[in-house]
């Protein structure tokens, strides 16, 4: 069952892949109406994927601060009143500024939860999303019409898939892959720790996806307003299957459900102008805000913001809500100079040690959006958090 699942998660981001070409352009890939710059003032609306496999329709209205969930699996609607976290925010007597742009949702006893908007283009949360075991979403902007465009999604991109339990028990499992102009999915999974363990040259054509660890090939069906068909080697409609894609050139993504505690799969564009041993550092450079969800720790559901410095460093700055009944408040950590290795895959970058109890940080970059992964010292998947640049 979980190879069939990581099949399915393979075509998404094949998806992914194409949408992302790197020809799209950013501006002219954007809607044309929103309700943070002039445009509508109806609320922005999105579709995507909950980590337990749940399908998701939301509207973010940004005048009267509300986020709404229509969890299209269980049925259930959700609204929830949101604040703007300001430049500078007091948390423990200290002032920090860079949180301005999170959304924060009080959940009341159960404590905070978070959200990040790149207005009409994407929007990431860990906030209620009509079942509890919901860790994290992603999804991408409903107000434009994809239908033909198939073609833009050629192009190569990097994946995780989040399976219920995985940070638990380590069993995530990420990869890349490459939609061709036949519509061709090719690419690979690895549960192992380490990308920088397995580069392999990019694009991913069929013999190399079958040299590498699980290849794996698909096909891409239709797309039908954000949402696209993934189908098998025989044509076959894979049903228990549905994907949404975000086409932004260098800033383009993806989800795919893979069904009902199945769990889903994030993938983001590559740049190939950094793969095969050529790399340009400098256009990461920037401050991205993101959300998360963590295990079995201080805190499950946090949010914060990278700054990524020219030096290949990073600064990290995180709040939360702590767990602990008897402190009720909320839990900052603030990481400054942490050194960032290159991978070898294009805009995958690896922080060894990064907290001082020997975890390992996977940075993933793709234009204005950011991911990433968490394992702690014995290579057990513990955390993700998504994200990009508001500028």
């Amino acid at each position: 069952m979980k190879r069939n699942f990581k099949t399915a998660i393979c075509l998404s981001a094949l998806a992914l892949f194409t949408f992302a070409c790197s020809d799209d352009d950013d501006s002219a890939a954007k809607p044309s109406t929103n309700n943070n710059g002039g445009g509508s003032a109806a609320a922005n609306k999105y579709s995507g994927s909950a980590s337990y496999g749940d399908l998701l329709e939301l509207e973010v209205d940004q005048t009267d601060k509300v986020l709404t969930v229509n969890n299209l699996t269980t049925g259930i609607t959700e609204n929830n009143g949101y604040s703007e976290l300001d430049a500078a925010l007091d948390i423990d007597g200290t002032l920090y500024d860079v949180y301005e742009g999170i959304y924060e949702i009080d959940e009341g006893a159960n404590g905070k939860s978070y959200a990040i908007e790149i207005a009409d283009r994407i929007l990431a949360g860990n906030f209620p999303t009509g079942r509890a075991a919901n860790d994290i979403f992603l999804a991408v902007t409903d107000e434009v019409d994809y239908s033909g465009r198939e073609s833009e999604m050629v192009g190569t991109y990097f994946y995780v898939s989040l399976e219920p339990g995985a940070q638990a028990n380590g069993d995530n499992e990420w990869g890349m892959l490459t939609i061709d102009e036949y519509g061709d999915v090719y690419g690979f999974w690895c549960d192992q720790k380490s990308p920088s363990d397995t580069v392999v040259n990019v694009p991913i054509d069929s013999a190399t996806a079958a040299s590498i660890y699980q290849g794996f090939h698909l096909k891409l069906g239709n797309i039908d307003g954000s949402e696209f068909a993934l189908m098998d080697e025989t044509g076959s409609v894979l049903s228990d299957v549905k994907g949404y894609v975000y086409i932004g050139g260098e800033s383009s993504a993806i989800m795919i459900d893979q069904g009902t505690g199945k769990g889903a799969v994030f993938a983001f564009k590559s740049d190939l102008s950094q793969a095969n041993g050529n790399e340009n550092f400098s256009k990461y450079v920037d401050e991205y805000k993101y959300v998360d969800f963590y295990e079995n720790f201080t805190f499950d559901k946090g949010a914060g913001n990278f700054s990524i410095n020219s030096n290949k460093t990073f600064d990290i700055s995180l709040i939360g809500w702590d767990a602990d009944p008897n402190v009720n408040d909320y839990y900052v950590d603030v990481t400054a100079g942490v050194s960032m290795t290159w991978t070898g895959y294009p805009g995958v970058y690896e922080s060894d040690d990064w907290d001082g109890y020997g975890s390992t940080l996977y940075h993933v970059f793709a234009g204005d959006f950011v991911m990433y992964f968490d394992y702690d010292s014995n290579d057990q998947f513990k955390g993700y958090g998504i994200g990009g640049s508001l500028d």
